[in-house]
């Protein structure tokens, strides 16, 4: 058996193709122009045909063969194309990113794979009716939980391609949020919108928020005074030396907000939240001015070669301790501490630290206004007093003989 296949169709000969369509019984010649036409097409199919040799080519079929060889594109062309599709592509819009989600990154994280991961975590508690990564969160106040699971009911809904299983289940949890805590979510959210009207940092814009929120608080979840609150999210900075301009850009971002309640919303709805403001004002007010009193006190130390100083920062806060808080015994125990590492260069460096210190701090005309009465100034006076004469800072003149 050969090996070797039939092909299918024969190779056509001049007689073939000049007979082609034509019955064989029947005999008749063709035109010129079909006689012409039948040999350009035998002459372009026979495979009889042999190949032109390299000294035949002609310049132009070297010069296409050489091309052929080469890289269709070269690096040149690449690299102009590729710049071309920058450009192309810096001119393009960028895509708008929702309010929602700049709320997100500015108040918690700009990272977008830890948005999606929130975002299956918060949807899968919500069919399972288990805890999410919010609510397994240590860091989290309740106030900054319910914020964040406001936004991500938000961000989802923002969804077109979403079901609508996941539209109603969502969106339930997202009004009861609004519901409870309507007022306090509102709140942060204007804070969170004026601090981006003022350009401020991530971090600067949460602290703010957070010392704004303070105002939503019910009395019940305040443990300690308002001022101590403020004061505790300054005392770091205060302590690093730039306390004064946090203060100062707490306080004007402040007058911002004051501002914008007036003029978005009646006076008759927003009168309590103005009230509130207007309080947190003067309570930044007097942190800023006991802040400067407390440097002048200490630079007076310092001329006066009193060396082991405390910080600022310790002493503003033994000193709210004694005025606004309830805790008066506290503070006082706290500053006579600070004042027995003081050194100087004779004896009673301590005595003459904390005399001055009650002088030109505790019965300073600004912080009158912090005592409840005059009562309670005297009472701190003379549970001072007694604190310095127990410890062995105030010397005690010997009786004669």
């Amino acid at each position: 058996m050969s090996n070797n296949l039939t092909p299918i169709v024969a190779e056509v000969t001049n007689t073939e193709a000049l007979q082609s369509g034509q019955n064989t019984n029947r005999s008749s010649g063709l035109s010129a122009t079909q006689k012409s036409r039948v040999a350009k097409f035998i002459k372009a199919h026979s495979n009889q045909q042999t190949a032109a040799t390299p000294s035949d080519k002609s310049i132009d079929q070297k010069n296409k063969e050489a091309a052929l060889t080469k890289p269709q594109v070269s690096a040149e062309e690449q690299a102009l194309a590729m710049n071309a599709r920058g450009l192309h592509r810096s001119k393009l819009p960028k895509h708008k990113v929702s309010t929602n989600v700049l709320r997100y990154q500015a108040m918690f994280t700009s990272d977008p794979l830890f948005l999606q991961k929130d975002i299956e975590s918060f949807e899968a508690s919500l069919r399972k009716k288990s805890p999410s990564l919010i609510d397994r969160s240590t860091k989290l106040s309740d106030q900054d939980k319910i914020l964040r699971k406001f936004l991500l009911a938000e961000i989802i809904l923002e969804d077109p391609s979403i079901t609508p299983e996941t539209r109603v289940l969502v969106g339930k949890h997202r009004d009861y949020l609004k519901n409870v805590h309507g007022e306090a979510i509102l709140g942060k959210l204007s804070a969170i919108d004026q601090g981006h009207d003022m350009k401020l940092s991530n971090v600067s814009l949460r602290e703010f928020v957070r010392a704004y929120s303070l105002i939503e608080l019910p009395e019940s979840e305040k443990k300690n005074a308002e001022i101590l609150e403020l004061f505790k999210h300054v005392k770091a900075s205060i302590d690093k030396g730039d306390g004064t301009e946090q203060l100062v850009e707490m306080h004007n971002n402040f007058v911002e907000i004051l501002k914008r309640e007036k003029s978005q919303y009646p006076n008759r709805i927003t009168t309590p939240r103005q009230h509130a403001i207007l309080s947190r004002l003067s309570e930044l007010s007097t942190i800023i001015k006991a802040q400067s009193l407390h440097k002048q006190f200490l630079s007076c130390c310092e001329k006066a070669k009193i060396k082991s100083l405390p910080k600022v920062s310790e002493l503003m806060d033994a000193c709210l301790q004694i005025t606004v808080s309830n805790d008066l015994f506290a503070g006082v125990s706290a500053l006579i501490r600070s004042a027995s590492s003081v050194q100087g260069l004779r004896v009673g460096a301590s005595n003459m630290f904390l005399t001055n210190y009650n002088r030109q701090i505790l019965q300073s005309k600004l912080l009158h206004g912090m005592y409840k009465n005059n009562f309670h100034r005297k009472q701190v006076v003379d549970h001072l007093e007694k604190s310095m004469r127990t410890s062995g800072l105030m010397v005690v003149p010997k009786l004669k003989a």
